[in-house]
């Protein structure tokens, strides 16, 4: 899969930080970034990269938060948490945990 690293029509080289592993987990070359490894298109979808055949990951964790409420836990990153929610249109004030966030979000 291509993942883009455009950020107002400008190209970047980037590179994305894996803090799981804490090493670099890709580079961006002249804005592109070609990947097949799962793990990599996951991480990258999640960070809101666009790539040549995605679906918004707010939409993508929408779909599956609502066909699988237990799928939402709280050991989804904050960001997953907050985009689910938004596009529920839940929002969330400063210092909500993730219990509370997973429990809004569960309704």
């Amino acid at each position: 899969m291509r993942f883009y690293s455009e950020q107002n029509g400008v190209k970047k080289n980037t590179i994305v930080w894996d803090g799981e592993n804490d090493k670099p987990l890709c580079k961006f070359v002249n804005g592109v970034y070609d990947t097949s490894n799962e793990r990599e298109i996951a991480i990258l979808k999640a960070t809101g990269y666009k790539s040549d055949n995605s679906t918004p990951i707010a939409e993508t964790l929408l779909k599956s938060a609502s066909s699988e409420p237990e799928s939402v836990s709280v050991n989804m990153k904050v960001d997953e948490l907050r985009k689910i929610a938004k596009a529920k249109g839940i929002t969330f004030a400063f210092g909500t945990t993730k219990q509370q966030m997973v429990d809004a979000i569960k309704g």
